[in-house]
This record gives C-alpha cells, structure tokens and sequence, in this order.
C-alpha cells in the first residue's frame, strides 16, 4: 500500500507500507476515513505492467507528496469551471490577501505553479501576475494553463489522486493515449469515471456491500455509504480540436524544446483556437 505519511520533520512524504500496517493506522486516524477498493476490469488488469507500476512507487517512495495541482488543475477555462458569483477576480483577490497573511504558504500553493505556467522562475504573486500581462495572457486564461507531469517543483511532483493515475500511465491503461493525457490535471471525480474498473457486481468479492448489492464497488471503510456519480462511465478519448495540434507537435518535435513555443501551444490550447495553434507552432 503507497500512502502520504506524516514523519518526524512535519513533512507529508510518500511512503510504501504493508497492507496491514496501513489497514491498521485507518482504525486510529480522526479523519474518519471513507475507503472504497474499486478492482480493475479484467481486460484492464490483462494489459496492466506490474513491474512498470512498482518501478514508479518505489521511485516515488520517500518524497515529498506534492499538492501544488490542487490549486488550479480543476480550473480548465476562462468561466465555466467557477460556481456563481465566483470568478478568476475573485480567485485572484483571495490568493493575494492569503499571500499577505501567509507569505510562504502561498509560495507553495500557487507562485510556483504560476512560473511553471509563465516559463519563469522566482517571481511572486504580484510580479507573476505583471509578468502575465507582459506576455498577453489574461489572468483568467493563465489559471486555465494545464498543468503537466513532468513539471517538477522545489519539493518534487504533484500527486494526490495522480500518483494512481500516473502509476496506471506507467503500466500501460492509457494505451496509445498516454503521451497526449496529463494526470495531474485530474480530479478525483475524474478518476473513478474512467471505465477501468469491474463492471460485474457477480466478480466482486461476496463479503461487498452485503447491505446493498447494487452498489458497483467495495467500499470497505467509513461511517457512510460513498456515492460515485458516474463511476466507471468515461472511455479516455482524444478530443478532435486536439488530433491537428498533436499532430503539430509530432511534425516539428525540435520545436517544443523551446519554452517560449511551448507556453504558446499551452496558451492558445486553452482557448482551442487551433488556427492560431498551427500557426505559432507548426509555422514558428
């Protein structure tokens, strides 16, 4: 079992323990822990790379748990992700008055998912957010900059619920779609939709959900019965705005070394303005 655990230095690092040893600290957490096991479809486990998956946790085994995609990776457009009356303004007034109150968790939250977003380094919340206006980028569409697997900040990775996902990257669920898909843009919701999981309530185990069979997965701990809206309903796909873009990159691979062509691919993504796209990458 791969889990956050909290050591001596007050740091939340990834660690691999025993199945018994985690089971047994669930008991003891005040969280009051709700814990679903979701098997994998057989055709999923058939093609899942054991060695592959073990090969990234024991990579990840004793770093830092990353949290810096929780912070924008649920915002993937200029409006429609906010609630009413919430919008980028009022995100971006928050962000500031906590960076007054608590100057270095804020450096940790969001300036460097910022930078990374920006292709800079070091700067602030008020210096990201002029150097955003320098390169035309409205604050709104720099928030909805998707976040990639590969970013790596001053305290290693982003993980949470993509660390499963990177691990079913690893060992091969994605298929041919795993260059073109960035985990650390999912949400937990985003998950659990994948189709990747059992869909025969006959194949789970018979000790699952005695008190409701219809329940499609185990939920094995909580004071409540978990709800999955969705579960297990969402084939991964390639967008068709984004086959010509891919197919940019795949033409003109010596391009994406370069940061500044690679901010712009990012940039007009967001706003799926593929003339644009073709326009700064395949003809820069």
């Amino acid at each position: 079992m791969v889990c956050s655990f909290l050591c001596w230095q007050r740091h939340e690092l990834i660690v691999i323990l025993p199945w018994e040893e985690w089971w047994a600290l669930q008991f003891v957490d005040d969280a009051n822990c709700h814990i679903a096991l979701l098997p994998l479809h057989p055709d999923m486990h058939s093609k899942f790379n054991v060695t592959a998956a073990w090969d990234y946790a024991r990579h990840m085994n004793g770093l830092p748990y990353g949290y810096h995609n929780m912070t924008f990776s649920w915002i993937d457009t200029r409006s429609d992700n906010y609630p009413p009356p919430l919008d980028a303004n009022l995100v971006a007034s928050v962000i500031l008055m906590w960076t007054r109150l608590q100057p270095d968790y804020a450096s940790n939250m969001w300036n460097e998912s910022l930078n990374k977003q920006l292709g800079t380094e070091g700067l602030d919340l008020p210096s990201a957010m002029l150097e955003s206006e320098k390169q035309g980028i409205p604050f709104d569409e720099l928030l909805a900059i998707p976040e990639r697997d590969d970013w790596e900040y001053g305290d290693g990775y982003s993980t949470c619920v993509a660390f499963i996902l990177q691990m079913y990257k690893e060992a091969g669920l994605f298929g041919s779609l795993s260059t073109s898909i960035q985990v650390t843009e999912f949400g937990i919701r985003d998950a659990y939709m994948l189709n990747f999981f059992q869909d025969d309530a006959l194949w789970l185990p018979s000790w699952c959900n005695a008190t409701d069979p219809s329940v499609p997965f185990c939920q094995i701990l909580g004071e409540y019965q978990m709800e999955l809206p969705g579960y297990n309903t969402l084939t991964p796909y390639m967008p068709t705005w984004m086959k010509p873009v891919q197919l940019c990159l795949q033409l003109t691979p010596d391009l994406i070394i370069a940061d500044s062509i690679r901010r712009t691919c990012k940039y007009e993504l967001v706003n799926l303005s593929l003339t644009v796209v073709q326009n700064n990458c395949c003809n820069a």
